[in-house]
């Protein structure tokens, strides 16, 4: 097989996988913070699992469409993958900086282009696709945080449903005025996102947000 056809392979398979590796992303995360405290392992497959769903499940409410995770039992398989591989892997794991990091904007960038492409299926208007990017993307990590009892990431300035919101414009900007294919789209929007996260994190890039008043 030519090295252009296993391109062309791996282009058209990846809104087939694309989901499967964010929910393997998003899992290992979620069992990443739930290991920073202390959870046991049944409360570490929780959150991994909320983590790695709970996006989903919040779009697909709002789309009135069915859940996907109660259909196909693969996404509770992923998430007791990346628990046993996590635990099996644990300290070659910690020894890469940034590893888990760059696992959780991976899957962040999969997830914005699973939302953006469910919101289409589903016959919403295009403008809706951005708002369910952001939601698939980043309302496990939100969930993630409520359930560890930390506020939101998403809340405190850093660079992350935002990057979703870009990916979200950018996917429906390719989508109406160009005429590649969905599954490049996909690919090539999943990368923005992933390169704003990581360039956020390398340039400390943050949003603005109001300062304390000094007391009267």
């Amino acid at each position: 097989m030519s090295n252009n056809q296993t391109l062309l392979d791996f282009i058209r398979d990846y809104s087939l996988w694309s989901d499967y590796l964010g929910t393997f992303a998003f899992a290992v995360s979620g069992i990443r913070v739930a290991e920073e405290r202390d959870l046991d392992w049944f409360g570490t497959y929780v959150v991994g699992f909320v983590t790695a769903v709970g996006g989903g499940t919040l779009r697909d409410m709002m789309l009135d469409i069915p859940v996907f995770w109660f259909a196909n039992p693969i996404y509770l398989i992923i998430t007791m993958l990346a628990l046993i591989l996590y635990a099996a892997f644990r300290k070659h794991i910690l020894r890469v900086e940034h590893f888990v990091f760059f696992l959780d904007s991976v899957g962040l960038g999969m997830f914005s282009v699973v939302g953006a492409q469910r919101s289409i299926e589903a016959g919403m208007p295009l403008w809706v696709a951005p708002i369910m990017a952001t939601i698939t993307g980043a309302f496990g990590g939100m969930l993630r945080d409520i359930l560890v009892n930390e506020i939101p990431h998403i809340f405190v300035k850093e660079v992350y449903a935002s990057a979703c919101v870009i990916g979200g414009l950018f996917y429906i900007f390719l989508y109406s005025f160009t005429a590649l294919s969905i599954p490049f789209i996909g690919l090539v929007t999943s990368v923005l996102v992933l390169s704003i996260r990581l360039l956020a994190n390398r340039y400390r890039w943050t949003i603005p947000g109001f300062k304390r008043l000094p007391p009267e």
